[in-house]
């Protein structure tokens, strides 16, 4: 009788630590931002407003990212992926070209992670180079303008 008491106290002491690191892990991959513009991430235009950034996996490499009334989400995947260790927000990057943003990477305290350009970032891009080109009086130019926006973990 005492060698199952041991046991049943051993399992749930086990389960509780387990229990308590998966959800801090959880937590270090889980971001909540307000954006306050529209953008896109592969191909897909994304509202204005809150949104909560999850990592899929333990790779670091897939992402999902839903407005908090879950009506819009995406799933994408990151390139570079980078660990981390230190603590405190993270940050999401974006490339504006003109009024069009496009989400460029991802920074929570556990991941730093980029997105590769959409065929929609890169067709814009170019006709943004071939008319600068002609017309060299753009203050701009093609060059996109970085907006960083700060999440919460």
């Amino acid at each position: 009788m005492k060698k199952q008491i041991y046991t049943f106290v051993g399992l749930i002491i086990v389960l509780t630590i387990s229990s308590v690191t998966a959800i801090h892990a959880q937590s270090a991959t889980t971001a909540k931002a307000h954006i306050p513009f529209d953008f896109s991430v592969r191909n897909q235009t994304i509202a204005a407003g809150d949104h909560v950034i999850n990592r899929l996996g333990d790779s670091g490499a897939v992402w999902s990212l839903r407005s908090s009334d879950n009506r819009q989400s995406v799933i994408f995947l990151g390139m570079g992926a980078e660990s981390k260790s230190t603590s405190g927000n993270g940050k999401l990057t974006f490339r504006r070209y003109g009024n069009k943003y496009f989400l460029a990477s991802i920074e929570t305290s556990a991941y730093k992670i980029g997105l590769r350009k959409s065929r929609t970032e890169r067709s814009l891009e170019k006709m943004l180079e071939n008319n600068y080109r002609i017309a060299k009086n753009n203050v701009n130019g093609a060059t996109p303008e970085i907006v960083s926006v700060e999440i919460a973990m």
